[in-house]
């Protein structure tokens, strides 16, 4: 009993300061997630995508991975990208270095991560906890990211209208 207290009270410390953050971004980070929200909106994936682009690079603010394999804005996988795209990357460079260039890019980012959400949501339908995993972790794992992105979601829904509308 002491250790599920002590897990809710971290959690809650947690989310406290998640909810600090949202309301002090800089200038950058709210064009990232309005920018985000309005395009994942008309894909039905504006919470999905703004909450990935929070968790995977702070609304922007982290484009390149500690190992270098993930990139942009929504952390997108070199060796995935380079595997789900073969085809279209013929007209492009392919080595790594020119790939995280591409990746840099918000729209190439966006519009891969959209691609990577709308596939495993074939694969797992209305279950978002595992088109979550899945977008994190391929077909094992991924129940903390997706925890990760239902918190953010969460408060995101709380303070998205103010931040988009200047109200913080």
């Amino acid at each position: 009993m002491r250790k599920l207290s002590l897990l809710l009270i971290t959690c809650s410390l947690y989310a406290a300061t998640l909810q600090e953050r949202i309301t002090h971004l800089n200038t950058h980070q709210v064009e990232v997630m309005c920018n985000t929200w309005r395009i994942g909106a008309s894909h039905d994936l504006q919470w999905t995508l703004t909450a990935i682009a929070w968790l995977e690079s702070d609304m922007g603010e982290r484009l390149l991975s500690p190992d270098r394999q993930d990139v942009g804005v929504f952390q997108i996988n070199l060796i995935s990208f380079r595997r789900r795209y073969a085809e279209q990357l013929e007209m492009y460079p392919r080595n790594d270095d020119q790939l995280r260039e591409l990746l840099y890019d918000y729209e190439v980012g966006v519009t891969a991560a959209i691609a990577e959400l709308t596939f495993w949501k074939k694969i797992h339908g209305s279950n978002w906890h595992k088109v979550w995993a899945s977008y994190n972790s391929g077909w094992v794992g991924g129940g903390m990211y997706a925890r990760a992105i239902s918190q953010r979601i969460g408060i995101l829904k709380q303070y998205k209208e103010g931040i988009c509308n200047g109200s913080y």
